[in-house]
């Protein structure tokens, strides 16, 4: 009997520990949550990259995911023919589309945080516009404390019916997305939900990339404070036709270098190579070289360095 007891707590306070750390205690649901910000998750750029580790995916007609395979997998973002950027798409189709694509755990517990990625849509298969008025379809991101996704609070909802963010106008060349998690201080999974309930309505790809969990800057600029350390963050369009923006974070004001380069490892052009102010800064990129002429296709590496931190990113430039 004394041993039984014995059992009974320590089960008792092994539960305490993963309630408080806030996983779900679930068969195949033991996960580390997520605590160093910010947090980047592509879709890699090869098949053998799906899916992303720490993601599952869910079954079942919103609010209620019942089983555990979907339909979520990995195509070149904005279905170009000839990229290695690859996201995670949704085709929107048919009565039966009620799937979620659901994050590893995320510890925002230290701090206001704040949900950004990349977001396309359109027609199947191609970068058409998509078909139909798609009344019944609709996308969502939703949080909730379980993989399972009980209890879910929706962030956002893109519809077709009166949502303020309309599905049908998500730019088939893709477009930026934040959405603020400053009132989750506690550990909560992220997914991302397809729907479609009209077999005859629209057959089109819902596409995201780029997902990343990051600091949320403060309202107030009295209130800024340095990030902690210099970090590379990524760049935004990518891939991109006419330019792109390289987004970087200065935990103080002092000489920053950002280079560009070809898959050889030749240097194409110098884009900063001067002192620039603690917080965030952007770098721009129109395509050229270091003499002015116009690059070719393909996908290129920019640089950056400061002191003794020095990281790289991977861009795509389409023609």
């Amino acid at each position: 009997m004394r041993n039984k007891l014995i059992i009974i707590v320590l089960l008792s306070a092994i539960a305490t520990c993963f309630l408080k750390a806030g996983v779900t205690i679930a068969t195949g649901d033991f996960r580390d949550p997520i605590t160093e910000y910010p947090w980047l998750q592509n879709f890699g750029t090869e098949s053998s990259d799906w899916m992303p580790e720490g993601f599952t995916q869910r079954y079942g007609l919103f609010p209620n995911p019942a089983g555990n395979t979907s339909s979520w997998q990995q195509k070149n973002y904005l279905n170009a023919t000839d990229t290695d950027n690859k996201a995670a798409v949704i085709n929107i189709l048919g009565a039966f589309r009620y799937d979620w694509l659901i994050s590893p755990p995320l510890d925002l517990s230290a701090g206001d945080y704040e949900l950004n990625f990349d977001l396309a849509f359109m027609d199947w298969n191609t970068n058409d516009p998509p078909r139909g008025t798609q009344a019944d379809d609709r996308f969502l991101v939703i949080a909730s404390s379980t993989a399972q996704m009980n209890s879910p609070i929706v962030l956002r909802e893109w519809n077709n019916t009166g949502s303020e963010w309309v599905l049908n106008e998500i730019p088939t060349y893709g477009t930026n997305v934040t959405i603020s998690l400053s009132s989750m201080h506690t550990v909560v999974y992220l997914a991302f939900y397809g729907e479609s309930t009209v077999t005859s309505n629209g057959d089109n790809d819902l596409m995201i990339d780029n997902l990343q969990i990051r600091v949320e800057p403060v309202a107030n600029a009295d209130e800024f404070q340095s990030p902690a350390a210099d970090l590379l963050l990524s760049n935004y369009p990518n891939p991109f036709y006419a330019q792109t923006a390289i987004h970087y974070q200065l935990k103080e004001m002092q000489p920053v270098k950002i280079e560009l380069y070809n898959l050889k490892g030749q240097l194409l052009r110098v884009l900063v190579d001067e002192n620039k102010p603690a917080g965030r800064n952007e770098a721009f990129w129109d395509g050229k070289d270091q003499t002015g002429a116009q690059v070719g296709s393909g996908c290129y590496y920019y640089k950056m360095q400061t002191g003794k931190y020095s990281a790289t990113g991977k861009m795509i430039l389409l023609k």
